[in-house]
């Protein structure tokens, strides 16, 4: 149901329409509205939850809601090999509007690689290489940092960081390993040094444990830990181990998977942020971060076949399972989707307005009616539907032997 949800009525499937493809993100059932956050990033990961689903089923309308979502992508990137200032570039908003988020650009366009894997069709192959070929050219800093925002007309990076009054304006993306895998699809070793370097830098900057409070959304200063931020520097990681063999990387994506559990809820869920000190905002529940997590402990068991990994991919799929919309229920905007939380979440991290974190404002899931309202979030059953098609790729956590 997860999967039909992601390529039903959370995309926009009519071909006329400018954002075909594109998934709408989020919902609120108490104002019955959709919004839109982050569209570029949250497309591209449901697009790979759709393939996921399409490998575990072989259901056709996941294979063609995921090549949807792939030209969504293709149709926003410039395609003029005569500007190599802007040639390949990804025009993604998501913080700072009429700016690239070069993050949402390396959360999203592993999409491309997976469809050329799966349709072998060079073309995907290629928009892949060219985006990476912009981001090295145009963002990647040789310390090891990539810069955030880019100017989509003229190609130069923002210098004032995009969460906040001195936050940094470039932190080390090693999101999605898209540099290493740029690397073993190009040949060309700029890719895999950049690679590594920012691993290097990951771990010389890692704080506490599996984490990296130093950067943005966390904060070293308030011990705000944001739980996704572990999933994409952590994962990682062990890719940098497979490609270098040093135990170095492998154990800095051992203590993300450690980190993971020592924060996972006795049922399994989580929280989108919490604090070092333990403290958390009541409320403040993601199915997303359980679903990440899973996401993390299935590739330390695939490493490892420490089963402790399972149990605790267990009890998040287990609450996963429990945050799912039926198909029976009234609004059919809903029906199948994950609960991402109780409320829309706070502005908080390193730029938030701190009455407003401490706080917890937002779309209350409690405000004194008798109407109480969930936050249905894309990322919510995109992940969740990812993590599910991982466990039906990994028999041990039914018990069965492989």
């Amino acid at each position: 149901m997860g999967a039909d949800w992601l390529e039903g009525v959370a995309q926009e499937r009519r071909p006329n329409m400018p954002a075909y493809g594109c998934l709408r993100t989020d919902y609120t059932l108490r104002e019955r509205r959709w919004r839109m956050a982050g569209p570029l990033w949250h497309t591209g990961q449901a697009g790979r939850a759709l393939l996921a689903a399409y490998r575990a089923t072989e259901n056709p309308r996941y294979l063609k809601g995921a090549e949807r979502a792939a030209t969504y992508l293709s149709n926003q990137q410039v395609l003029d090999p005569s500007n190599p200032v802007l040639h390949g570039l990804i025009n993604a908003p998501e913080r700072r509007p009429g700016r690239v988020s070069v993050s949402a650009v390396l959360q999203s366009i592993r999409l491309f690689t997976d469809m050329a894997d799966l349709t072998g069709e060079r073309h995907w192959n290629e928009r892949f290489l060219m985006a990476m070929q912009w981001v090295l050219r145009s963002a990647y800093l040789l310390q090891g940092k990539v810069m955030e925002s880019v100017s989509p007309e003229t190609g130069a990076a923002d210098t004032d960081g995009v969460w906040g009054p001195n936050t940094p304006c470039a932190r080390p993306l090693i999101d999605e390993a898209c540099f290493h895998e740029a690397f073993v699809r190009s040949g060309e070793a700029s890719f895999e040094r950049a690679f590594r370097t920012m691993a290097d830098r990951l771990l010389d900057d890692e704080g506490p444990p599996g984490h990296w409070a130093v950067y943005p959304p966390s904060d070293r200063r308030t011990g705000l830990l944001v739980s996704r931020q572990a999933f994409w520097w952590g994962r990682p990681l062990l890719v940098a181990g497979d490609a270098f063999g040093e135990e170095r990387y492998f154990g800095a994506a051992t203590r993300t998977g450690q980190w993971f559990m020592e924060y996972q809820n006795l049922d399994g869920g989580f929280y989108a942020q919490s604090w070092a000190s333990g403290y958390h905002a009541s409320f403040d529940l993601s199915s997303s971060a359980a679903a990440c997590a899973a996401l993390v402990w299935f590739d330390l068991y695939d490493h490892s076949h420490d089963e402790t990994y399972l149990e605790a991919a267990r009890d998040s799929l287990r609450f996963l399972l429990r945050m799912q919309f039926s198909s029976e229920v009234e609004d059919g905007n809903v029906r199948g989707a994950f609960v991402e939380s109780l409320e829309m979440p706070p502005a908080t991290g390193a730029g938030a307005d701190a009455e407003t974190a401490e706080e917890g404002a937002g779309s209350p899931f409690f405000d004194g009616t008798d109407v109480l309202s969930v936050y249905v979030a894309d990322i919510a059953t995109t992940f969740a539907v990812q993590a599910l098609a991982r466990a039906i790729e990994t028999p041990a956590i039914f018990g069965i032997e492989a």
